[in-house]
């Protein structure tokens, strides 16, 4: 009765995450990949106690539920050839003080952009600060430390920004990120953002409208473009899909199948890989090429850090001109 009751948990798990209301379902969706597991571990324990006919409804529900699950876990685009740009993104927990081995990670990444939430001044001041043979390893950055516990967030690149600024959405609570980065291959458009975790029904509320706020300026780019984000939703809930849809992006996860980062650790202990959720993602258009992505090491942080190689289109796109962002500018 027990495997039975695990199994029937897991369905209704699935099928408040894919068909439930928004505040349920932007619950229940996060965990469609362990529900899927779990109920495929169930169907095969009844199957090994010879209870057939309830092992094969199981089984049913399973393969089922496999056909919206498996897309999502396993690659489904080749890998972009090679990579012009090297993202390291994070949610570095405003209460989470950066270690030297945290940001010497960051360091020996190689990347060209970095781009943080939750961003406090110590982490701020900590990667700026960071050089080599005494130059600055990211000479270029917009830093907003706000009031909001939760509030940071940064850009820090080793190629020139121009028409960056530094925001809240009309339909956000956290600051973001939105800039041309002048990469060796071509302007490239980054927005860091942080939609509102769906903590209540008007939290969800908020967060979806983000959602098609941030879809409608990727929609209207003339710019190759790339999202970095705490999305607080996975790719199998209902409003990232929607995302997806309206902006016309691609998840770069295609290339490697589902990448999970949080919870990084569970009361100070770290937390296994098929237990966590994908939460953090990249989103890019279609003249950005996804090389890779990977989730990084534990930082401190209740997050893991993502690394992401992208290759752009030769000469794809154009935009306006604006003025370049100093080094070390910090928005207001």
């Amino acid at each position: 009765m027990l495997i039975i009751a695990l199994g029937v948990g897991c369905m209704t798990v699935a099928a408040l995450g894919w068909l439930g209301p928004s505040l349920i379902g932007a619950l229940a969706s996060p965990w469609m990949a362990q529900a899927w597991g779990g109920l495929g571990l169930a169907a095969l324990a009844l199957a090994l106690l010879r209870a057939w006919r309830a092992a094969a409804a199981l089984a049913v529900c399973w393969s089922v539920l496999s056909m919206w699950v498996l897309p999502v876990l396993l690659p489904s685009e080749v890998p972009a050839p090679s990579r012009t740009i090297r993202i390291a993104f994070a949610n570095v927990n405003a209460w989470n003080s950066p270690s030297s081995a945290a940001l010497r990670w960051f360091e020996d990444t190689g990347a060209d952009v970095v781009a943080l939430i939750e961003c406090s001044t110590s982490w701020g001041d900590g990667l700026r600060g960071a050089s080599a043979d005494g130059a600055a390893t990211w000479p270029h950055a917009l830093v907003r430390i706000d009031d909001h516990p939760i509030g940071g967030v940064a850009l820090l690149s080793r190629y020139p920004l121009r028409d960056a600024r530094a925001m809240v959405s009309p339909e956000g609570r956290f600051p973001m990120i939105d800039a041309v980065v002048e990469a060796p291959e071509g302007p490239v458009r980054i927005i860091v953002a942080h939609p509102v975790p769906p903590v209540g029904f008007g939290a969800v509320q908020l967060r979806d409208a983000e959602f098609r706020w941030l879809a409608q300026q990727c929609a209207d780019s003339d710019l190759p473009t790339a999202v970095v984000a705490d999305f607080n939703d996975t790719p199998f809930g209902q409003a990232l899909r929607e995302f997806e849809t309206r902006s016309g992006m691609r998840r770069g996860t295609r290339v490697s199948g589902l990448v999970t980062t949080w919870p990084s650790r569970v009361g100070g202990i770290p937390w296994p890989a098929p237990l966590r959720i994908a939460i953090d993602h990249c989103y890019v258009s279609a003249d950005i090429g996804v090389a890779a992505i990977s989730a990084g090491p534990d930082i401190g942080s209740d997050h893991l850090p993502l690394l992401i190689d992208i290759s752009v289109s030769r000469g794809a796109g154009g935009g306006t001109v604006g003025i370049p962002v100093r080094s070390g500018d910090r928005a207001p």
